[in-house]
């Protein structure tokens, strides 16, 4: 079938509906269409329901924490009505790093050796210098930009680190906060990341100001289900895959 629309969109995920939302609000005369390959809207958020004592939770088994320091999206949380909750973080947590003993503790300090510790407070301060001389506007201008880019965050890990118990925990908190591996991205974008965030601390931490801050009540799913409701749920097309983008240039 087809359908003649102004803008087309390709993903239903937060970034395309966002866009797709913001278009819309300016000027709503426009047809938008929105096209996404999975049979939902979200993208890497996901939310499911679970029964529990009280009815029915909901638990997020992607993307699922927002700050009040990450404008953007508490912005938009604000405008669409969404709250949120201060994520959990007290009590005992455990850690099992590989095959090793899982180790218990309450304290913010994870349980590692004196010497891995150390090894973790450096590589902290180190990714501190850099980071300052990162623009976020335009990170290539920075001095080493090109040498940064072109390094995977897993070699800048390797040649960074001299512990093994340091190099795999953080190795696993970065793959958590990141989404991906380690040797999937480059230390700019990390270090970009870091920059944007305002400090290493802010990206992995869990207070209000923090990246792992808050949550959002009833799951950050609904954020992309209720723009799509608003641009109209027919102009958000599921099962939807674009195979092919084909570039034509129209001289008049």
């Amino acid at each position: 079938m087809e359908k003649q629309v102004d803008v087309v969109i390709v993903g239903g995920g937060i970034s395309g509906l966002s866009a797709a939302y913001h278009l819309h609000k300016k000027d709503p005369s426009l047809q938008i269409c929105v096209l996404e390959a999975n049979d939902r809207v979200g993208g890497r958020t996901l939310t499911v329901p679970l029964k529990s004592k009280d009815g029915t939770d909901y638990w997020d088994l992607g993307g699922q924490w927002v700050s009040t320091s990450q404008t953007a999206i508490w912005n938009l949380l604000k405008e669409l009505g969404l709250e949120t909750y201060p994520q959990f973080h007290t009590g005992t947590k455990f850690m099992q790093i590989e095959g090793a003993q899982v180790k218990s503790y309450r304290s913010d300090i994870p349980p590692l050796s004196f010497l891995a510790l150390i090894d973790m407070q450096l590589f902290t301060m180190k990714v501190e210098r850099l980071r300052k001389t990162i623009d976020s506007k335009d990170p290539y201008k920075c001095q080493r930009g090109k040498e940064l880019d072109s390094k995977s965050l897993e070699t800048f890990l390797k040649e960074s680190l001299w512990t093994t118990g340091a190099y795999k925990l953080l190795e696993i908190v970065l793959r958590t906060d990141t989404g991906l591996d380690p040797s999937q991205m480059s230390t700019l974008s990390f270090l970009d990341g870091v920059a944007s965030a305002g400090g290493l601390d802010n990206l992995l931490g869990m207070e209000e100001n923090q990246a792992q801050g808050l949550k959002v009540k009833g799951g950050t799913q609904q954020i992309s289900q209720i723009m799509a409701k608003k641009i109209g749920l027919e102009n958000v097309l599921l099962e939807h895959p674009v195979d092919e983008i084909i570039q034509v240039s129209v001289y008049v």
